[in-house]
């Protein structure tokens, strides 16, 4: 006999994937989901707005993103400045997206080691900072079916 499952727990067992016409007709005009996938030979995000959904390579494997987020969460924590894997980190994972400067909230689901990445304050090539054009949130998954 197995032990009693938390709430938590039995609302993961009956939770259902959302289809995609449901998870884009519940995003205001703004707003972009961004997930992203880590993988050892590319990397990848898939980013769904209330009216397309797409995925885009991105231009670095796992290995190399992941070690840029250590270094640059480790000088975040050191309250060292790190412009330049910042501006690194924006050319991998933010600037790819097309369509992203028209919307103004971005849902992030995070993978691997990007959980730990504060991505609203990552600099762009002008050195603005990402949360001064945009509201970030997060989200632990996606989950939606096709």
């Amino acid at each position: 006999m197995g032990m009693p499952k938390s709430r938590l727990q039995q609302a993961a067992i009956r939770a259902q994937p959302v289809g995609l016409v449901t998870l884009q007709q519940s995003l205001r005009p703004d707003e972009m989901i961004l997930e992203y996938v880590l993988d050892e030979l590319s990397s990848y995000c898939l980013h769904i707005t209330h009216t397309s959904a797409a995925v885009t390579v991105l231009p670095a494997a796992r290995k190399p993103i992941e070690h840029l987020v250590e270094t640059y969460v480790a000088d975040v924590r050191l309250k060292k400045s790190n412009a330049e894997t910042g501006k690194d980190l924006y050319v991998l994972l933010v600037r790819p997206i097309p369509g992203l400067e028209s919307k103004s909230r971005l849902i992030i689901v995070p993978d691997g080691k990007l959980h730990l990445l504060p991505f609203s304050s990552l600099p762009d090539s002008q050195g603005r900072y990402f949360l001064e054009s945009h509201i970030v949130t997060y989200a632990p998954s996606a989950t939606f079916s096709t």
